[in-house]
């Protein structure tokens, strides 16, 4: 079974752990500046894009779920906070619930995630812009290519079976709208808006080609978390 805790600052799972810091503004494929302290732990992402949707349809993204054991977790890591938001059946839009709404939804942890290579074929094919921006930017410029969120159960399930997803922003731009295209399944749908993020992790270019133009290694920033 896979071990996952919330921490303060964090979510641990498996041992590894995850960013929870500044993760309600961001979205998925957000790029921008790591900003770190002293210790080069990582405090803040300063964002100034984000991938475009169109590059993330059909089977770009991959959906993972895992059921959430409440009763293995710290109550006062989340009671620290005023609510944290989620996903409900029937609703494209996010809850704000406290632990104890959180506790009787059932919920389970899911990860969205755009798999490195999958990420370098978007940078170097396709989304010029932002490998543009990671480029100029040097070794401060990172991607979020991982995101963590909580949905009930059987959402999380449904969303996880599918082999191809749609992804369109959202209205008046508030986050990304992520669907499920997929036969039976289609049409169950979510919005990533402000605060949906739980946690994140974030990719950095390695190595460049020798022309500087193309990206030839993805690693993800793990400074301060290991």
């Amino acid at each position: 079974m896979t071990a996952i805790t919330i921490e303060k600052d964090y979510l641990r799972v498996d041992g590894t752990r995850y960013l929870r810091e500044k993760s309600g503004n961001l979205e998925l494929g957000s790029f921008g500046l790591r900003k770190g302290d002293a210790a080069q732990r990582l405090v803040d992402l300063e964002i100034d894009g984000h991938l475009r949707c169109k590059y993330l349809h059909d089977d770009v993204l991959t959906v993972t779920a895992w059921p959430f054991d409440w009763a293995t977790q710290r109550r006062e890591e989340l009671d620290a906070q005023d609510s944290v938001k989620y996903f409900v059946l029937d609703s494209k839009a996010a809850v704000a619930g406290t632990y104890t709404d959180m506790e009787k939804a059932g919920l389970a942890l899911v990860k969205v995630e755009i798999p490195g290579d999958t990420l370098k074929r978007i940078l170097n094919h396709e989304d010029e812009e932002a490998r543009e921006y990671l480029r100029k930017e040097g070794k401060d410029a990172r991607v979020v290519a991982e995101v963590w969120t909580f949905m009930e159960s059987q959402m999380a399930e449904t969303l996880a079976a599918a082999d191809t997803y749609e992804v369109n922003a959202a209205p008046d731009n508030a986050g990304l709208e992520l669907g499920v295209r997929d036969g039976a399944q289609d049409g169950e749908s979510v919005v990533f808006s402000t605060g949906t993020i739980f946690a994140f992790s974030m990719h950095a270019v390695r190595q460049w080609n020798e022309s500087g133009v193309q990206v030839v290694d993805l690693a993800e920033d793990r400074v301060g978390l290991d």
